[in-house]
């Protein structure tokens, strides 16, 4: 992704094929770790989803039938005085693995992933003559393509190969087969991911040897100002990448190579009067400026993704909130046989609408208001993430506190079951209601509409 070497190695890796399944359009500055992630989690999702519950049904028989280590401490405060610790260790490193060598995995059993155009592995990166032709055939290889992946980072927009490349991917295809992953949605997802599985593993420790709850509540608060820091982040990119796309002039594109600037303006050109952006005998400024205007009408819907209320989807945030509590459940029905049957259940009842609707909520709250404040800076920054922090932690403890109350009643009680049950769908429905609503209002929003939101914020 970052050098040409071993050339010959990555280009006799590539084959002839009649279509291109997918098109992956992507700068050569940014971070080989962060592309890598990036195709790792649009990639990977399902078979690690599906591994994940693999693992959960497997692990569910094995603490079912006693062959769960037990340790002391109860997960849930109210349950019983031991449970399992299987889950909370395995689950969440196999899950990662699956993410980051699933393909690998899937390769080796003989199940081949879709066709993809890498230009490192497509164009010849030392024969400059094997290489000329390539990109001069690089407009043939976008009409042959079936969709465009784009792995955007913040200098996608700035480099003139790449936003050549959407460009006339959009001249000739529906705005529906592009896909934009952000190179910095990975690094969302996945410090998300481990902030909850060493908050579980932590928890496990804390609770087995000294039961200092206190110490859990610290140990993660500090793990989730580092998922705060990674939202601040992207929002002041989703603000830089709207400004970009609306002032957007291709002259001040920057090119690795700068020899090659002048044949990518003559294939800028050559698009505009094919695509009918221009008349026929238009001269190259007249053939930049309609491009200018091409940029500045088509992506910043065919980038919509990136302008949503939040960065992650609510499946995201629901398998990231799973990766929790999911294993506690599993774990704690190493008692289901015990006196305490009737508070594993609970605990396990309880455990779904965490992850469901409490989790998801917190976490896109978290988000969504560091993107509000995002233009604070400096110590007022600081202090804005310890008083979000502060305030999610509150309405988590006290959800907590009410539901471990609530459940514990139900126990005992008939008509607390039927109201524990109806609080837990009620919490999930507006959850999914609520997050599955904001992101596809904030896509199928305008973008001067966004922009303009946007700047009513800051001034602010």
């Amino acid at each position: 992704f970052s050098r040409s070497a071993d050339a010959m190695v990555t280009y006799n890796a590539s084959t002839a094929v009649q279509r291109i399944r997918v098109f992956i359009s992507h700068n050569w500055s940014v971070a080989r770790i962060d592309k890598f992630l990036a195709l790792s989690l649009k990639y990977n999702f399902s078979l690690a989803f599906m591994t994940f519950v693999l693992l959960l049904l497997l692990l569910s028989i094995v603490s079912l039938t006693g062959h769960n280590p037990e340790i002391g401490a109860d997960i849930s405060w109210i349950g019983p005085d031991r449970a399992g610790c299987l889950a909370r260790i395995i689950i969440a490193p196999v899950v990662l693995f699956v993410f980051i060598f699933g393909r690998d995995i899937c390769t080796a059993f003989g199940w081949k992933g879709p066709s993809a155009f890498l230009d490192k592995a497509c164009i010849h990166q030392e024969d400059q003559e094997l290489k000329v032709q390539a990109i001069n055939k690089l407009g043939a290889f976008l009409r042959i393509s079936d969709h465009m992946l784009v792995l955007y980072g913040n200098e996608y927009c700035r480099k003139l190969w790449t936003v050549y490349e959407v460009a006339n991917f959009l001249t000739t295809n529906d705005i529906k087969n592009l896909d934009v992953v952000p190179v910095l949605l990975p690094r969302v997802f996945f410090s998300a991911m481990l902030v909850f599985f060493i908050n579980g593993a932590m928890t496990m420790v804390l609770r087995s040897c000294c039961h200092f709850r206190a110490g859990i509540y610290i140990f993660s608060c500090t793990l989730c100002l580092v998922y705060l820091r990674t939202c601040s982040r992207w929002a002041r990119h989703k603000v830089e990448t709207q400004n970009l796309l609306t002032n957007f002039e291709v002259r001040e594109c920057t090119c690795a190579v700068e020899e090659d600037r002048p044949m990518i303006y003559a294939k800028i050109a050559d698009l505009m009067r094919i695509s009918r952006r221009v008349e026929r005998n238009a001269c190259l400024d007249e053939a930049l400026t309609a491009f200018n205007e091409t940029v500045r009408q088509k992506l910043p819907q065919a980038f919509k993704v990136i302008f949503g209320w939040s960065m992650l989807s609510y499946e995201q945030y629901v398998f990231v909130s799973l990766i929790l509590v999911a294993p506690n459940a599993v774990d704690s029905l190493t008692q289901i046989d015990s006196d305490f049957s009737n508070q594993v259940i609970n605990s396990v009842l309880r455990d779904i609408m965490w992850g469901f609707s409490i989790y998801p909520f917190v976490l896109w709250f978290m988000e969504v208001c560091v993107a509000r404040w995002q233009h604070w800076t400096g110590c007022w920054e600081w202090i804005l993430h310890v008083v979000i922090l502060l305030f999610a932690a509150t309405f988590a403890v006290a959800v907590s506190d009410s539901t471990t109350l609530l459940w514990s009643r139900s126990s005992t009680d008939s008509p607390w079951i039927t109201l524990a049950i109806a609080v837990t769908v009620i919490l999930g429905t507006f959850t999914t209601v609520l997050l599955t609503r904001r992101r596809s209002a904030a896509r199928s929003a305008s973008f001067p509409q966004q922009l303009q939101q946007q700047q009513q914020q800051q001034s602010r």
